[in-house]
């Protein structure tokens, strides 16, 4: 997998898990709020490690010990994640909750790319004003 070009809301979990840990992550609890516990006991973090597993949950109380996150959705990084795993636009569309149509929309995107600048076309005529 491949974290190139993450969406903002999805570039903070990934400074503290990796691509393969903040994917499960989104899966499980995207576009929700989630208590990170202080430490490395409760049923909050044994919910946690079994999702995300051990280190995973250790450097996400480390990091944010006792606050709640709030959990991206992320579906542009997702689908361009899925698609560069070879799964299919029907597939993909599936596993985002949304039509093949906005996956197309999804992957379509460039990540923080400038406009291309536009010269004069040749065929325009010039006035002379």
């Amino acid at each position: 997998m491949s974290a190139d070009d993450p969406d903002t809301a999805v570039a903070f979990v990934l400074r503290v898990l990796s691509p393969e840990a903040a994917l499960a992550l989104i899966e499980w609890r995207g576009g929700t709020r989630l208590y990170i516990p202080r430490d490395a006991s409760g049923a909050a973090h044994e919910a946690l490690a079994s999702h995300v597993g051990v280190p995973a949950a250790l450097a996400l109380a480390e990091a944010f010990r006792g606050e709640y996150l709030k959990v991206p959705l992320a579906k542009t990084w997702r689908a361009r994640l899925y698609r560069a795993r070879g799964e299919s636009y029907a597939e993909i569309a599936r596993r985002l909750g949304c039509t093949e149509s906005a996956v197309w929309r999804h992957l379509a995107r460039t990540p923080a790319a400038p406009p291309a600048p536009r010269g004069r076309d040749p065929r325009q005529r010039t006035f002379g004003f």
